[in-house]
């Protein structure tokens, strides 16, 4: 006899239902693979989308480990969140599935693993590599916050890196996220100190009532200090005086560190939240436009992106439906009716699951027709830049060295790069699913 669920304040809204599982390595349309790490309520283990062979995340959550109404808000929060960002570099949740003990959150898969081993495996990184990683996260967390979404766990842990040149990395767990703005409070201002001691901005751990976007730009500036530096700002055995040496924002910088770098650390870490730097100012400063990324926001005169790239570089995904992927889904066994209306309400389910997953992975096809992968990404950012840079890569793609590359794919010397599209998917026989009455 199945256990009672705790308390039902787990966002139905947001899941469908389906029979116990059978076995342990099978859920719904998922494959479940090796374990990849555990948390709070279960572990995280890889999966295989079956209709179309991509590789998934999935976030076990047990039931039985929510022992308070606390935990279920938080579970039903997490999934809200999850659901209301859909940007690059944040992981995208594509389907929640509930059983009578389990919640199973199907996400994005990261295979290079958290940019914390990667700053422990270089020491420290380059300024112009750490350029690149705060450009990503920042796009990520700007993101979040115009959607009144704040994470208010930033740290190298919760940042994962991917194999795609163009996005770089992606933001994870969002599990002591919350409502910013006005969907929090009246006055827009929180109040639970939670998060990691060296990231939490000063005035969490003063107990005060805070913003959750300049706490979040807090702990962005004491990510990039780790990346320059490959330690962090705030460090002490001692709980109070590692507390009292952030309230103080007392932290010393290495001499290697460039000016302009140094300049925008203090900018993110002042205790005086009402001087901090918000996404805006971090991307006026010099240091910071030094280079540019594909997941940026577009500026005034850029080439337009090909409509899936747009799509995953920064748009609205839902908003521009594929119609070759829509066919490829009913050739796979899908209905239209269900396709339609899955995107148009901006469910997360296991119709909009197939959907962008090929979407992901024809962009995917697109971006890597080139050899070189440094190319692929360059070929999105010309397009976010003026006509004249893009027409300083043209010149750089008419030269000897890169035609050979070029020449690998016929098509492509007949067609302008901007206009390239995504080759059509061939998905897997979808296989009879219970669909609950």
């Amino acid at each position: 006899m199945a256990t009672a669920a705790p308390p039902s304040a787990i966002a139905d809204d947001y899941e469908r239902l389906i029979p116990a599982v059978t076995t342990a390595s099978d859920i719904g349309d998922y494959v479940l693979g090796d374990v990849l790490g555990e948390g709070t309520f279960g572990k995280v283990r890889r999966g295989t989308h079956r209709p179309t062979g991509a590789a998934v995340a999935v976030k076990i959550l047990e039931r039985r480990r929510m022992t308070t109404d606390d935990d279920a808000v938080r579970v039903s929060r997490e999934i809200a969140l999850l659901s209301a960002v859909d940007h690059p570099n944040v992981v995208r949740l594509f389907d929640v599935i509930k059983t009578a003990g389990v919640i199973y959150l199907i996400m994005e898969f990261c295979p290079r693993g958290p940019l914390f081993d990667y700053i422990v495996s270089k020491g420290r990184v380059s300024e112009r590599e750490a350029c690149r990683v705060l450009h990503c996260v920042l796009n990520g967390v700007a993101h979040c916050h115009a959607a009144d979404v704040v994470h208010r766990d930033l740290k190298p842990e919760n940042v994962l890196l991917t194999d795609d040149p163009a996005v770089g990395l992606k933001i994870v767990d969002f599990g002591l996220g919350n409502r910013c703005g006005s969907a929090a409070s009246p006055d827009g201002l929180l109040k639970t100190a939670c998060g990691s001691p060296c990231y939490a901005a000063p005035e969490m751990l003063e107990g005060k009532r805070y913003r959750g976007p300049l706490a979040d730009m807090w702990s962005l500036g004491v990510i990039l200090y780790a990346l320059l530096c490959g330690f962090l700002p705030f460090e002490h055995p001692n709980t109070n005086k590692l507390y009292a040496k952030i309230k103080a924002g007392r932290y010393e910088v290495p001499s290697f560190v460039s000016a302009g770098a140094r300049d925008l650390i203090s900018r993110l870490l002042t205790t005086d939240p009402a001087r901090r730097y918000t996404p805006a100012h971090v991307r006026a400063h010099p240091w910071y436009r030094g280079l540019a990324v594909p997941t940026d926001p577009p500026v005034p005169g850029a080439q337009p992106l090909p409509p899936a790239a747009a799509a995953a570089l920064g748009g609205d995904p839902w908003a521009a439906v594929d119609g070759g992927l829509v066919a490829d889904m009913i050739a796979g066994g899908y209905r239209r009716a269900d396709i339609v209306d899955a995107l148009a309400t901006r469910t997360r389910n296991h119709v909009t699951a197939t959907y962008f997953c090929s979407v992901l992975a024809s962009l995917k096809l697109l971006l890597h027709s080139f050899r070189c992968p440094s190319l692929a990404a360059w070929l999105c950012r010309c397009q976010r830049l003026s006509r004249c840079s893009h027409n300083r890569l043209r010149l750089h793609l008419c030269r000897p060295q890169c035609q050979r590359r070029l020449r690998t794919r016929r098509q492509l010397t007949h067609q302008p790069l901007c206009m390239l599209q995504p080759q059509p998917l061939r998905l897997r026989q979808r296989q009879p699913q219970y669909r609950p009455t």
